[in-house]
């Protein structure tokens, strides 16, 4: 049996309050996912950028390439030149950013890679004429700016904004105990216990 409002003054006023509630969620989701963009775009930019600068150098004088990591401060790359190892900044090897998929490396587009848990790099490889440039970003500023949009929408209980913060989230961190953590404890406060038993 279902309540209904018998005054058309609570009619209108739950109306309202659900349009409004419809407005506010799309308004806040289109932030979220226009904030996400232009930080994935502006960490783009800046690996194409380094790119550049490493593809210049490389060209101009191969033996420069240290020059590249102590002057313009790109502590993440690796250069190889028909299958042998030109040069490789020591972070990279030590982050072990040289593990990171063959089969997705090999392209020009940026892609997001995980070494572990609770670290994330975003690397863009640029295949040239014999050779092959790969840069890394840390990633996890991107992802704490993600993680304080889901947890702003927690605080203000909005519980299916929160959610589709930390499912959109799950899909950059499939094994980030935290987010999964942050998810339960979401889809138990919204109601959800089957799907928090998952």
């Amino acid at each position: 049996m279902m309540l209904r409002p018998r005054s058309i003054r609570a009619r209108l006023t739950l109306w309202h309050a659900g349009i409004l509630a419809a407005i506010v969620t799309a308004f806040s989701s289109a932030i979220f996912f226009f904030v996400r963009a232009r930080l994935i775009d502006e960490l783009d930019a800046r690996l194409d950028r380094e790119i550049a600068i490493i593809e210049r150098t490389y060209r101009d004088d191969p033996g420069e390439l240290r020059e590249a990591e102590s002057r313009a401060g790109i502590k993440l790359f690796e250069v190889v030149e028909d299958g042998a190892l030109v040069y490789q900044t020591a972070d990279w090897g030590q982050l072990q950013l040289d593990a990171a998929p063959a089969a997705a490396r090999p392209r020009s587009a940026a892609m997001s890679w995980s070494p572990s848990e609770h670290q994330a790099y975003r690397i863009h490889t640029v295949p040239g004429p014999g050779h092959r440039i790969s840069v890394a970003a840390d990633e996890s500023p991107l992802r704490d700016a993600l993680r304080t949009l889901a947890r702003l929408a927690l605080a203000e209980r909005d519980l299916e904004r929160a959610l589709r913060h930390l499912d959109h989230l799950t899909e950059f961190e499939p094994f980030d105990s935290d987010v999964h953590r942050d998810l339960f404890g979401v889809l138990l406060a919204a109601g959800r216990r089957s799907e928090a038993a998952r």
